[in-house]
C-alpha cells in the first residue's frame, strides 16, 4: 500500500532535471511546487530559479506553480517569473493538477509534476495520472515533512485526531520517548492529522517531537487509509479521524495495522 506513494523518479534537485530531454520525448508542460522546490520556504525566486524558467520558455514549455500556500506568497514568488499559478491548491487533491493543465493546455502524457513532498505534490501528481519528480528539499528541517530515500525505512504511519488534546499529546510523547529505540530499528516515525502545517509546527515545538508530522487539510490520505469516518462523542455522531497506526516494512508492504491504540503506551505496542 505504501508503494502507492513512490515517485516516478527521484533526484537530488530540480537544478539537474534533464528538461531538454524531457522536451524532446513530447513534453509540454511543467507544474512545480514552490518551497523548497524551487527556493527555500518563502524565498523570493532567485537568479537560478529565474534562469531556469527563462529556458524552459525557451524550449516552448508552459510552466504553471501549484502551492498550498496562499496567494501573496505564490504571487511574490511569480513577479520575475511570470508563470501560471494557483494557490491553496488543496493537493493531493486532483482537482488543481487537472485545472493546471487545461490552463496550459497540455494533458497528462505531456505534463511532468515537479516537487519535494511524498504525501501531497507526488500522490496528487500520480492520482492524476502524471509523470511525476520528487526532489530533495531545498531546506529540509524548515518545515515538518518526510524526505523520501533511496531506499526505504519501515515506517509507521499513525493517524490522530488533534495536535494539542490530551490523548494527541500523549500518544506523540510516547513517541518521542522512544524515538531512539525506533531510530535502533530503522523505523521512520510519521504523524498525521487534519490539522494545519503551521498547528504541526507549535505542537512539535512545544513537546520537542523528533519526528515527522504531516498536515492533510483535505482529509485526502486520510480516507485512502480509511482513517476518515463516522465518529460517535457525547452522543452525536460527527466526521473525524480515527485513530489508526499502519506499519509498512522496507519494501513498502502494509504488515501490520493497530486499531485499539492505547495512547499512553502506543510505542511499546510497536516495538514489543
Amino acid at each position: 500500500m505504501f508503494r502507492t506513494f513512490y515517485p516516478k523518479e527521484y533526484v537530488d534537485s530540480t537544478y539537474v532535471i534533464d528538461f531538454d530531454s524531457l522536451a524532446k520525448k513530447g513534453y509540454k508542460g511543467v507544474i512545480f511546487d514552490v518551497d523548497n522546490t524551487l527556493v527555500p520556504h518563502g524565498a523570493p525566486a532567485d537568479e537560478r530559479a529565474i534562469a531556469l524558467f527563462a529556458h524552459l520558455k525557451e524550449l516552448g514549455y508552459s510552466c504553471m506553480l501549484l502551492s498550498n500556500n496562499k496567494e501573496p506568497r505564490v504571487k511574490m514568488f511569480n513577479e520575475e517569473i511570470g508563470a501560471f499559478y494557483i494557490y491553496d491548491a488543496h493537493k493531493p487533491s486532483r482537482k488543481n493538477y487537472q485545472k493546471a493543465m487545461e490552463l496550459m493546455g497540455t494533458d497528462i502524457h505531456t505534463t511532468v509534476f515537479v516537487g519535494d513532498q511524498l504525501f501531497t505534490d507526488v500522490w496528487g501528481a500520480k492520482r492524476t495520472g502524471m509523470r511525476n519528480i520528487l526532489v530533495k528539499p531545498i531546506h529540509p528541517k524548515e518545515e515538518i515533512q518526510i524526505v523520501f530515500k533511496r531506499k526505504l525505512e519501515k515506517i509507521v504511519l499513525y493517524f490522530y485526531p488533534k495536535d494539542n488534546t490530551p490523548g494527541c499529546t500523549r500518544q506523540a510523547c510516547a513517541f518521542a520517548a522512544a524515538y531512539r529505540a525506533f531510530e535502533e530499528k530503522g523505523v521512520a516515525v510519521i504523524g498525521i492529522s487534519k490539522d494545519s502545517v503551521n498547528s504541526h509546527k507549535n505542537f512539535a515545538s512545544k513537546y520537542d517531537l523528533p519526528f515527522t508530522l504531516l498536515a492533510d487539510t483535505s482529509t485526502e490520505i486520510l480516507q485512502a487509509f480509511g482513517a476518515w469516518g463516522e465518529k460517535k462523542m457525547y452522543g452525536k455522531t460527527t466526521m473525524g479521524t480515527l485513530r489508526k497506526t499502519f506499519i509498512f516494512d522496507e519494501e513498502g508492504i502494509l504488515v501490520k495495522i493497530i486499531e485499539k491504540v492505547d495512547t499512553k503506551n502506543h510505542a511499546s505496542q510497536i516495538l514489543d
